[in-house]
């Protein structure tokens, strides 16, 4: 990070130039008015100088800034091209109901990236407009069973299945005015996550008792990566594999008290 010292005595080379041609207009307007408008012996006068004294200051503080922004370069950002290496690059652009058709078309990058719309949307009409300005852009669109985590969710559940293939790093902006600065990137972090958190435990088991069997139903679970279902009947496994909600236990004798789970 060599860089970084470099830069930092640009810039206080920079900010010492720059005051000294504030305090240089600054001095020469109040030398021009002390010698032209002020009387000297006038105590209104004076009083009038005194304040002048802060506007011109002012006043030379924002001319030195118009003056410089005339005649040097803009600030160049920094940019990718000071890595060591090209990473891969993803945009997120979420959305749930508010897709901004606009926005979505300027996500314009010089630097190649791969585009994902994370979209939640409920309303037909709002995914039928981000599915064409996708297809406009390139995008790729994603939507997920429920809506768990709201768009944070959707990132996570992004990061899950599609994150592996990304390496990551942070930069910092800031915006002053019309003028905004990046700060130097952030380290890389390569990442492989993977999903170790179980899904919920099945909601709303009912048994239905049958002439010869056991019929069992339950809610069907939201996570999208659940694989299938097990069935225990008094803590030993009877069914595995299951792709739906239900299932028929046949191996049941009549008379007696079961758990099912």
């Amino acid at each position: 990070m060599a860089r970084r010292p470099i830069r930092e005595e640009r810039e206080r080379r920079f900010g010492r130039r720059f005051f000294a041609l504030v305090g240089g207009v600054w001095i020469g307007t109040l030398l021009i008015f002390g010698a032209t408008t002020v009387n000297w012996f006038h105590g209104v006068s004076l009083a009038q100088f005194a304040l002048m004294v802060v506007f011109l200051f002012s006043f030379a503080f924002v001319f030195s800034k118009r003056v410089l922004s005339l005649v040097l370069p803009p600030f160049r950002l920094p940019s990718l091209e000071r890595l060591d290496r090209q990473p891969t690059v993803a945009v997120l652009y979420t959305t749930m109901n508010d897709v901004v058709p606009d926005c979505l078309r300027a996500i314009h990058q010089d630097y190649p990236v791969d585009v994902f719309v994370l979209d939640d949307s409920s309303d037909p009409g709002k995914r039928a407009v981000v599915d064409r300005v996708a297809g406009e852009v390139g995008a790729t669109v994603l939507r997920r069973e429920g809506r768990k985590g709201f768009k944070a969710g959707a990132i996570n559940r992004w990061l899950s299945v599609h994150g592996r293939e990304y390496e990551y790093f942070v930069q910092a902006g800031e915006k002053t005015g019309a003028k905004y600065a990046e700060s130097d990137l952030s380290a890389i972090v390569e990442i492989k996550p993977s999903d170790h958190f179980p899904p919920g435990a099945p909601a709303g088991l009912a048994a239905v008792p049958g002439t010869k069997s056991i019929e069992l139903v339950w809610d069907r679970n939201t996570e999208a990566d659940v694989a299938s279902y097990r069935v225990y009947r008094d803590g030993v496994k009877v069914a595995d594999a299951l792709q739906s909600p239900a299932f028929s236990d046949k191996d049941v004798m009549p008379g007696g008290n079961t758990r099912m789970r």
